[in-house]
């Protein structure tokens, strides 16, 4: 892969990938172990694999206050697990708790201001903060009081193995070609139960062999092999597993041997395929709407860029083209010649281009750049950038992407 000639835009965010000079493709390498969450974006577009893993692409992260409140939920949730509570009286959880929320939150804010081009909202205005917030906070009371139940009993009730807690519980698998690390671990005297937990939905509509409503096929299967690692560890079948959600709450997943072998079979398959792609060189994306809807690589994916149109709704807009004109303004905007992405094709004028992208840029007309997370402005081409909005200046030229024509 070529090296990176360009220094970084800025301290932030804005900052150079290198490309690869032909496909502008990550270098694939294989794989030694998958995991749940691994075998999930295997399912989806290998391409996308090959991101996570090159170390030239590592810079690429989505900044997003939704992810930023599940990292918060969850940080909570394995404090609570952990027993960072066990000392609290009933009485004064509620505050104490409350208050490592806040702590916590801050500190994940904080981390978007650090690479955000733009001031990133309050936290009270984060969509579903409040509501995270209060659910978060009520299901770590609920666990922490349970803790203190469990520990509450004669200490040969809690020795002889009546109760174990074990938190982000890492488990392999399959010779070490599975691996996994389970939010929670709970072992009685009937067997173990794992809970494994969701800061979203964990019902989707269409879900069900016939249409219906019902848990995410994506939730159940992580949780088929979350079961078989415990399993292969513990040397028996768990009596329980669960997926505890801050919206839904505790959702119960039948504990099917015949099905966890099969999820096996297919997350082992799957890792073979791509090891042998990756081999050969021929570890291809899969861009679609769905696919690339939550995928942080498609503004530095030539696979995205190509095949997406303005027709993509539903997908963060992240767009490829030359840089024709930088103006400092007031207001401050600047000219892009749109090659790529699922927007209109053209020049389209990029409004509201904050002091952190516009100095970096300032002689860098002809230049291919790419954004995502910019706003398209209705009944006009224009786009505006985001606080969230995210900026890459190409190192190379990639052969696969149409030139500007002025």
């Amino acid at each position: 892969m070529d090296s990176c000639t360009e220094p970084a835009l800025g301290n932030r965010v804005v900052q150079p990938v290198a490309m690869l000079r032909r496909t502008g493709s990550p270098t694939a390498t294989p794989l030694l172990k998958t995991s749940p969450a691994m075998d999930e974006i295997l399912r989806t577009c290998s391409l996308r694999v090959a991101f996570q893993n090159d170390p030239a692409f590592s810079g690429v992260r989505e900044l997003s206050t939704s992810a930023a409140l599940g990292s918060i939920a969850h940080n909570l949730l394995e404090r609570c697990v952990k027993g960072e509570f066990d000392h609290v009286s009933s009485k004064n959880l509620l505050q104490a708790i409350a208050q490592k929320w806040d702590e916590i939150a801050a500190t994940e804010a904080q981390k978007l201001s650090d690479k955000a081009i733009g001031q990133v909202p309050q936290l009270f205005r984060w969509p579903g903060f409040a509501l995270k917030r209060a659910s978060a906070i009520r299901l770590a009371i609920r666990m922490a009081e349970g803790r203190l139940q469990a520990f509450s009993r004669p200490v040969g009730a809690v020795a002889d193995g009546s109760i174990r807690i074990q938190s982000e519980a890492r488990l392999e698998g399959q010779g070490g070609r599975l691996v996994g690390r389970v939010d929670l671990v709970r072992r009685t005297k009937s067997g173990a139960e794992v809970v494994d937990y969701k800061s979203g939905v964990v019902y989707d509509v269409g879900s069900m062999p016939d249409g219906t409503m019902g848990v995410r096929a994506s939730y159940i299967r992580q949780m088929l092999l979350y079961l078989s690692l415990v399993h292969e560890n513990e040397g028996a079948w768990p009596t329980k597993a669960t997926i505890e959600s801050l919206i839904d709450g505790p959702v119960d997943i039948e504990v099917d041997p015949g099905k966890v072998d099969k999820a096996v079979t297919e997350a082992m398959a799957r890792l073979d395929s791509y090891n042998r792609a990756s081999s050969r060189g021929e570890v291809v994306g899969r861009p679609t709407p769905e696919n690339c809807r939550w995928c942080p690589y498609k503004a530095v994916c030539n696979d995205f860029l190509e095949e997406s149109d303005q027709s993509w709704d539903g997908v963060a807009t992240a767009i490829v083209g030359k840089l024709t004109s930088l103006n400092p303004g007031p207001p401050s905007s600047a000219e892009v010649f749109i090659t790529g992405g699922n927007h209109h094709r053209g020049l389209v004028t990029l409004r509201g281009v904050a002091t952190p992208l516009l100095e970096p840029l300032r002689g860098k007309e002809g230049r291919t750049i790419s954004l995502v997370g910019v706003r398209r402005s209705t009944g006009s081409d224009d786009l505006s950038l985001n606080w969230y909005s995210q900026c890459w200046l190409w190192s190379t030229e990639s052969a696969t992407l149409p030139e500007c024509q002025n």
